[in-house]
């Protein structure tokens, strides 16, 4: 499995606030995978959410990570 380090999550939010985008990605841990929660910084739109998730794909992607959100798209988490 891949391990998503903190210089990651760091070079994640330098996207999203290079886009003026109001989140914040947070890294949590969990038994046996790497879990992240989306913080929302004031009013955001399902646009916002959408711009911030085509980032983390993207991102994903070239690691060859892949990844699950919750129902409301704020919390992710790495499989397999």
């Amino acid at each position: 499995m891949t391990i998503i380090g903190m210089n990651q999550v760091i070079e994640l939010n330098q996207k999203i606030t290079e886009k003026q985008l109001p989140f914040k990605l947070h890294m949590r841990d969990a038994c046996g995978q790497q879990s992240f929660k989306l913080e929302p910084l004031g009013e955001t739109t399902k646009e916002a959410l959408n711009q911030v998730h085509e980032i983390i794909e993207d991102f994903m992607e070239k690691e060859k990570i892949t990844i699950e959100y919750s129902k409301d798209g704020l919390n992710f988490w790495t499989l397999g």
